[in-house]
């Protein structure tokens, strides 16, 4: 504002000189209404991208992993360390990178010392085990992914893993402050218990990591697709259902498009 007004001094000093003669007041507005609705149109572009989704593939590929440990619950760093591994090697069919930070990983407590995560996955807004660790733990870094690694989700004992893509807030939570949506998204869980009692299912992580990086919740079914790293089959939680890890070239190009990378 005081920019502008030194604009308008200036305009009205530089006026005619000639006795009589009165300055340009009506181009000396103009250019005020044209400098204010440029800064306008700045402030709107600003909070546009403050308010944007977050970007999980950076350039030459690289999707930003920071893994958290519940502390208490016996999973090891090197346990976690095979699990990117694995995941590496599965998002490397669509020439994605994974960088992390080094072990040994951060570990995380729940308010009352738990590895159990308490969930509501069909509730309007987030249960208060997942608000406390988005909001304490989730990466400050919008654009890289937070995995929680966590002994079993109190709601689904037999569910290996859980994410927080774009069409899980956009559907389901609906009544989450807008804030916290925004700030949950590349969130996942996963549930060591669970993956033991199925006879280990090694493929999780990627398979989460795929659910944030295609915007989708959705899995498929069909026998198949049994080999597919989001094959899913009705009733899982049998320790025969098996998971493969294979990605289409579909699911790639997905994953590229919804990136904005090009």
């Amino acid at each position: 504002m005081k920019a502008l007004l030194i604009f308008l001094a200036a305009s009205l000093a530089t006026g005619p000189a000639r006795a009589g003669q009165s300055p340009d007041l009506s181009q000396a507005f103009s250019s005020l209404s044209s400098e204010a609705k440029r800064a306008s149109a700045r402030l709107k572009a600003a909070d546009a991208q403050n308010q944007a989704e977050p970007r999980f593939i950076g350039s030459g590929g690289v999707v930003r992993l920071v893994p958290y440990v519940c502390a208490g619950s016996g999973i090891s760093d090197a346990q976690v360390s095979a699990d990117i591994a694995r995941a590496q090697k599965t998002l490397s069919q669509c020439g994605l990178k994974i960088a992390v930070p080094s072990a040994p990983y951060p570990r995380f407590s729940l308010p009352d010392g738990r590895c159990n995560l308490q969930t509501d996955e069909d509730s309007p807004v987030f249960s208060k085990d997942e608000r406390d660790l988005i909001s304490r733990y989730r990466a400050k870094d919008a654009d890289a992914l937070t995995a929680f690694y966590l002994s079993w989700d109190s709601e689904d004992p037999n569910e290996a893993g859980t994410s927080i893509p774009v069409d899980y807030v956009a559907e389901v939570k609906t009544a989450a402050p807008a804030s916290l949506r925004r700030q949950a998204l590349g969130t996942f869980f996963i549930f060591e218990k669970a993956r033991e009692a199925m006879g280990g299912d090694v493929y999780t992580l990627p398979h989460e990591m795929v659910h944030i990086l295609t915007e989708s919740s959705a899995h498929l079914h069909a026998q198949s697709d049994s080999g597919n790293l989001m094959y899913r089959p009705l009733g899982y939680g049998s320790p025969n259902a098996a998971q493969g890890n294979a990605l289409t070239r579909a699911q790639c190009e997905r994953i590229w498009k919804v990136s904005g990378r090009p």
